[in-house]
């Protein structure tokens, strides 16, 4: 079903008023939260007061959560949203999880195995109790290194001991992984389809579909700098870019590939060229975006990404009031 909708606003800039057409947006979109703290002596950590904001956004705009088991399960379906949990904190456990489990709010928990029962983190039985309230643990690898710089034998290894110490203190093994500072790379990302995992998530935003590459979704981090109410109602009222054969296949960068070649394919015609706009963390606005007919979009960088983390975000505005939302994070090795 084709929809039309009127915008005049864009994040990050103006939109003249257009009219734009798409097709019912197939879409999911997962929060992240970390830590937390009671107060706002940790400028890093998202507070109890706003969390607490948080929830009142969900009850007075009776917003519908999902399971990850139910939105990797029907990814062709829209508007899904989910909840994570970037590992298992007792400050978050308390903070947010009892009160999203009063709420009968489903959630996923990525735990740590090796920092399990240490000092701020929940004990296995903890854990135990939780999953059989029905909360899904899914994993953080464990190590502290950045995975695809080292060897592929390396890699497996670690994913290995992370799913065997799992296993041997829940009884089942995970489906779901994350990438430990949200940095992945294809030799990674076959590595975990080929060790049987459903899905692999980053630390980036954007919405995600059946599409979509399913070894490193995206989610939205509320932190104490991206906490705000405003910040909330932007991010789960986005919707997946509809659009396929994005490249590069591969977000970690080298010599050779830096800056990559990005692009991407719309699934149907866009008329409305101007209303898509994109932005990289170090660069700023993109003024490279070039159509190729009425799909083909290749975004061109004019100098090659600096060491460490970036992303990029294209967005475009949607029906309803909602964005649709297209994010990748790229890795130089400094």
């Amino acid at each position: 079903m084709t929809s039309w909708a009127k915008f005049s606003t864009f994040v990050g800039g103006v939109l003249t008023l257009t009219m734009i057409s798409f097709q019912t947006a197939q879409s999911a979109t997962v929060l992240m939260y970390g830590d937390m703290s009671w107060d706002s002596q940790n400028q890093k950590l998202l507070t109890q007061q706003q969390f607490e904001t948080n929830l009142s956004v969900f009850d007075n705009d009776n917003v519908v959560f999902s399971s990850l088991d139910t939105i990797m399960n029907n990814l062709s379906k829209p508007n899904q949203l989910g909840i994570s949990f970037s590992g298992a904190y007792e400050k978050a456990h308390d903070i947010a999880m009892l009160p999203l489990l009063q709420r009968n709010i489903p959630f996923t928990i990525f735990v740590n195995p090796s920092r399990v029962g240490n000092t701020g983190y929940l004990s296995w039985q903890q854990l135990k109790d939780l999953s059989n309230q029905g909360v899904t643990l899914a994993v953080n690898p464990i190590t502290q290194n950045t995975l695809p710089k080292l060897s592929e034998t390396a890699i497996r290894d670690i994913i290995q001991k992370t799913k065997t110490v799992f296993f041997d203190n829940m009884g089942y093994y995970p489906k779901y992984i994350s990438h430990p500072y949200g940095i992945a790379s294809q030799k990674v990302m076959t590595i975990l389809k080929d060790m049987e995992f459903v899905a692999g998530f980053g630390q980036y935003s954007g919405a995600f579909n059946h599409q979509s590459n399913l070894y490193n979704l995206p989610r939205f981090s509320i932190s104490r700098r991206y906490g705000s109410e405003q910040r909330l109602q932007q991010s789960i009222k986005t919707e997946a870019m509809p659009i396929d054969d994005f490249l590069p296949e591969d977000p970690y960068l080298t010599n050779e590939n830096n800056p990559p070649a990005l692009g991407f394919t719309f699934n149907d015609p866009i008329q409305n060229k101007s209303a898509l706009s994109c932005f990289h963390s170090q660069l700023g606005p993109v003024k490279s975006v070039r159509w190729l007919g009425n799909r083909r979009v290749e975004v061109r960088f004019s100098k090659p990404f600096k060491g460490g983390s970036s992303r990029i975000n294209c967005t475009m505005p949607a029906n309803n009031g909602k964005w649709y939302w297209l994010g990748q994070q790229f890795y130089v090795p400094r």
